[in-house]
């Protein structure tokens, strides 16, 4: 009778033990949770855990479905977190004119608007440039050739883009427009600078106004600040308006060095 229990005993342990030894054998398959003594699969695992949300998710969840939505329908809360991170991503200056033989200009002054006829653009003006060889050189001569009182050049993407071709530059992650400008005499005014606005099929995803500005004789440095607001799809990347009531005499004045950072 002993050693029928003792050899049972024997034979029990021995089951136990080939069925853990069996058991670790897959684990390579999946972590083994020692806790339950079950296998929980490497993939489902890393499944759950990207789908947690956190309280800002939570909370723009809360409100979205405050307002009646279906949050499933709208966003995805991890796009929401790439978003949030775009507000600190690192952004590789874009120039729109350094000079005019700088490959890697952006942007093609071919929205001219309004009294286009009082406009000369000069794109190789070599004298005194704030930096570089050249500088952009415009003359307005309020002569209201179509009657309009204002003029203005866009610089767009492509050319003559008026919102007709989807071909917009993803800007996202640019937090200011800066330029140097200058005027002939001073005294000169540009009633407003712009960035985005550009209204069509495809749209512009900001609409940013800086000004007016009054120019001095000598260059000085402008900043538009574009942060808050949406820079992923910028078909006019830089504009200006000029008016005849500011200057009834006509204006010449000078740009350069316009870049987004």
């Amino acid at each position: 009778m002993f050693k029928k229990n003792v050899n049972f005993k024997i034979s029990f342990l021995v089951l136990i033990f080939f069925v853990f030894s069996l058991s670790l054998t897959f684990s390579a398959d999946g972590d083994f949770d020692f806790q339950f003594g079950t296998f929980l699969d490497s993939s489902a695992q890393g499944q759950n855990s990207s789908n947690e949300m956190s309280k800002e998710e939570k909370k723009l969840e809360k409100e979205i479905k405050k307002e009646g939505k279906k949050y499933n329908d709208i966003v995805d809360m991890r796009s929401v977190r790439r978003v949030n991170q775009n507000q600190n991503i690192k952004f590789d200056k874009v120039y729109i004119y350094k000079d005019v033989n700088y490959t890697k200009n952006n942007y093609i002054p071919s929205g001219f608007m309004g009294d286009y006829g009082d406009l000369k653009l000069t794109m190789r003006n070599y004298v005194k440039p704030y930096k570089g060889i050249s500088c952009l050189k415009i003359s307005y001569s309020a002569a209201h050739s179509q009657g309009a009182g204002w003029a203005g050049i866009y610089w767009q993407e492509p050319l003559n883009n008026w919102g007709t071709e989807d071909k917009g530059l993803n800007l996202t992650g640019a937090k200011r427009l800066v330029f140097f400008i200058k005027g002939e005499k001073g005294g000169e005014v540009i009633d407003k600078i712009k960035v985005g606005g550009i209204k069509g099929e495809f749209s512009d995803s900001a609409d940013v106004d800086f000004g007016p500005i009054i120019l001095k004789k000598s260059w000085k440095k402008y900043i538009v600040d574009l942060q808050g607001h949406d820079m992923s799809y910028i078909i006019g990347g830089f504009c200006f308006v000029v008016t005849s009531e500011s200057n009834p005499e006509g204006i010449v004045f000078y740009l350069d060095e316009i870049y987004f950072e």
